[in-house]
């Protein structure tokens, strides 16, 4: 019984013979290798919940990039708009100078081919 005992708090497997301890053992190896399955399902588990996190932060990271692309667009657009608008403008002043200062050495049939000279003449 002492046997036993101090086998008991070692953790030690009785000494036992027979169709039980044949189950015992069965049933022991069965456990450790059900252990070990599922020590290697937590350890994918782990993986993928770090590949999850991963994807995320990329994916995160590539909208935080489109958005930073599509704001630095935005401003060349309105850059490109606002020397476009200020281009246009010169040329509408040359050429209202332009015919001001030809009109009166044009044919009529020629004036009424320049855009804008009906307007200054008019």
């Amino acid at each position: 019984v002492e046997e036993l005992r101090r086998r008991f708090e070692r953790g030690e497997a009785p000494l036992s013979s027979g169709p039980a301890a044949g189950e015992a053992a069965r049933r022991e190896a069965e456990l450790g290798a059900l252990q070990q399955e599922a020590g290697e399902l937590n350890r994918e588990c782990e993986e993928l919940r770090i590949r999850v996190s991963l994807a995320r932060e990329a994916h995160l990271t590539g909208q935080r990039r489109m958005g930073e692309h599509g704001q630095a667009l935005d401003c060349d657009l309105r850059r490109d708009e606002l020397a476009l608008e200020s281009i246009t403008k010169e040329v509408e002043a040359l050429r209202r100078r332009a015919i001001s200062q030809w009109s009166s050495a044009l044919q009529p049939w020629q004036a009424k081919r320049l855009p804008g000279a009906q307007l200054e003449r008019g």
